[in-house]
């Protein structure tokens, strides 16, 4: 499936009450020199952070109409393809983008000598004596030197230059980052935003199951977008006739710890169950209690999958049969 990188995208779904209040904020001069752009993964922050630069260093900064950037649907008249591919490939002098391909399948970390390199673009001096934007996408990648690093150049920033530093986990930060950032908190992507979303990315294509993948999708079209090709649909259907049998079959079963080897399938297996046992506990079951602890032994094991590198299709096997247990109890 194909899907267009944030930075090559011509218009904006959803944000548009943070849209405005940055862009009066900005046409006030009143801007702080780093936003802290945090919200759940999938739910556009790097496109709207995109955006945000193309206005600052655009010549154009008409309010157009349906908003600053056009209506969701059509594309947004007016967009200049050439600012556009000049940000995307990394050759606008105003522009500085640090970004983890880890989105993208290469899965790295970002570096120091990434982070140093800001400071070489920041020693350059706008031919226009305009504002200079850096975009780090996203700080949770920095390792620990890069961060020390990113940190110096908060503490003294240079004139007319901004910082976007989008996080899609703010509380793991170091707090002397966060402490000099202005937060600027994106929500989940209402119904009529995903539907949108939908409607482009798919255009006449049918979308089997789509009430279940907006359900699923938490107003993250991301999420929405990996769980359709994942065909999360499947794999809770098989979830549920696994557990419908009196004992966990492993012949039955075989399918889903098959898929269970893949990282990005384990979680989302494991997401599933979770949500089964919240449904044991919402309903008030006669050993909720035992669902309650059922559900943190769960939660200890995953986070150890990575940390001690467990099997993860042997953690997945042992919550079935532990499930199907306290179920029979």
């Amino acid at each position: 499936m194909d899907v267009v990188k944030p930075v090559d995208q011509t218009f904006l779904v959803g944000h548009h009450k943070e849209e405005a209040a940055f862009k009066a904020l900005f046409d006030k001069e009143k801007l702080h020199h780093a936003w802290l752009v945090t919200g759940p993964k999938g739910i556009g922050k790097a496109t709207f952070v995109h955006h945000l630069t193309r206005m600052i260093v655009s010549k154009n900064k008409e309010v157009q109409e349906g908003g600053l950037f056009g209506d969701a649907l059509p594309a947004v008249e007016g967009v200049d393809e050439s600012l556009i591919a000049r940000i995307s490939s990394h050759t606008h002098p105003q522009v500085k983008i640090i970004e983890s391909e880890i989105d993208y399948g290469a899965g790295s970390a970002i570096k120091v000598d990434e982070v140093r390199a800001v400071s070489s673009f920041l020693r350059m001096t706008p031919s226009n004596g305009g504002w200079r934007v850096v975009l780090v996408d996203s700080i949770d990648m920095l390792n620990p030197n890069a961060a020390n690093a990113l940190l110096k150049l908060l503490e003294e920033p240079p004139e007319k230059t901004l910082f976007f530093l989008i996080s899609h986990s703010p509380g793991k930060l170091l707090p002397t980052i966060r402490s000099r950032c202005r937060l600027l908190r994106l929500s989940p992507l209402e119904e009529k935003d995903i539907d949108s979303l939908i409607a482009r990315q798919f255009q006449d294509e049918p979308v089997e199951d789509v009430s279940f993948y907006k359900t699923a999708s938490l107003g993250s079209f991301g999420r929405f977008l990996k769980l359709y090709e994942m065909d999360v649909k499947k794999l809770s259907n098989e979830i549920d006739s696994v557990l419908s049998g009196e004992e966990i079959d492993l012949k039955s079963s075989a399918a889903l710890l098959k898929s269970a080897e893949n990282p990005d399938h384990f979680m989302i297996l494991i997401e599933l169950l979770f949500e089964r046992i919240l449904e044991n506990v919402k309903a008030k079951s006669p050993v909720a209690e035992k669902w309650m602890a059922f559900w943190d032994r769960l939660y200890e094991r995953v986070q150890k999958v990575n940390l001690i590198h467990l099997d993860r299709r042997q953690v997945f096997l042992s919550a079935l049969f532990d499930y199907k247990r306290i179920e029979n109890h």
